[in-house]
């Protein structure tokens, strides 16, 4: 856990107990964060500045209830900056949002109240949960989406030909495969046509670590001014993927980013076409079973599934200037 229960008087550095008697304060709670300051205290309710709204609809309910006006909080509150604080509750009031400060000093300008900490704390783990569950949801459909690509990837290397010959087939990509680079041209989702030839040509495929076989490109993302990269790679043996990154100043314009250009241009001249022409992922591996001049794998139902929509999907790249992501190509 990111917080800990201790009692009040703990945190003896609070300027709004000067005055307060003792056993006004005495058994109860605050969550701090688990640091201690230079004198040994451990420092205040530790929150992000966020919306809370359940809170903020308690602490409007609890304070009407009371009889007590936001000007008379204020007043309790004390310690000068009267009017920020009459603006920061008028904020909480309205939109939910509040600081660590505000919540530490309404926790003792207002003991009617004592559960307003634990409204917050309730609210960011269920965030929190929230978030991990969206986390291994992502997870587990990213595992799926490489599986298929795994399943089908003879079939796809058999049919190159054909494959550069149509664009709906060289263009038809998924969310797992595509290129991220930093202030140049040439972002964008690895199709089918793409792929044939990365993987033909070997460009940066390594060793798989748990069979020793061929891993082959799936994702490459860098920056040339600085040579750091990332890449995805898929064993053709094994079926093992693996995210890796490699930190080098010198090499990465040659050994990555030139070669997936140069292979981007050879699609389009090949097959005459754009990603607009792009079949879904599914429904072009469904395609490529038909005639297919390989074995085909027993169990083709997960096709007959609609596969990813990559309309509206981010494939990065580009830069950011002022907050907004400007795609180069």
């Amino acid at each position: 856990s990111l917080a800990t229960l201790v009692p009040a008087s703990d945190s003896r550095d609070d300027v709004s107990l000067q005055g307060r008697e003792p056993e006004d304060i005495a058994g109860r709670a605050v969550i701090v964060a688990e640091s201690v300051d230079s004198h040994g205290v451990k420092s205040a309710i530790d929150f992000p500045a966020a919306e809370y709204p359940a809170a903020a609809k308690h602490f409007s309910q609890k304070r009407k209830e009371l009889g007590l006006s936001l000007e008379q909080i204020v007043e309790r509150i004390g310690s000068g900056g009267q009017e920020k604080n009459l603006r920061r509750l008028l904020l909480f009031e309205k939109d939910g949002y509040i600081g660590p400060r505000l919540i530490r000093k309404l926790y003792y300008a207002l003991p009617e109240v004592p559960e307003l900490a634990t409204l917050i704390q309730s609210q960011i783990e269920d965030e929190r949960e929230s978030r991990r569950l969206v986390k291994e949801e992502s997870a587990r459909k990213s595992r799926a989406r490489i599986a298929l690509l795994f399943k089908y990837m003879d079939v796809i290397r058999s049919q190159r030909n054909r494959i550069l010959r149509n664009p709906g087939l060289a263009y038809a990509a998924s969310s797992e495969t595509f290129t991220s680079f930093a202030y140049v041209a040439g972002s964008g989702p690895l199709g089918l046509g793409h792929l044939c030839l990365i993987w033909e040509r070997n460009i940066m495929a390594t060793f798989c670590p748990e069979c020793e076989g061929k891993m082959l490109l799936l994702y490459a993302g860098g920056s040339i001014l600085t040579g750091n990269h990332r890449l995805h790679s898929l064993c053709e043996d094994c079926g093992h993927s693996m995210l890796w990154e490699k930190r080098e100043l010198a090499g990465f314009a040659r050994s990555i980013y030139l070669p997936i250009c140069e292979v981007r241009e050879e699609v389009q001249d090949l097959c005459d076409g754009s990603r607009k022409d792009a079949m879904p992922l599914n429904a072009a591996l469904r395609t490529l079973t038909e005639d297919c001049p390989v074995s085909i794998p027993a169990d083709t139902s997960d096709l007959e599934e609609p596969g990813e929509d990559l309309d509206g999907f981010d494939f990065g790249g580009g830069m950011t200037i002022n907050g907004k992501r400007i795609i180069l190509e």
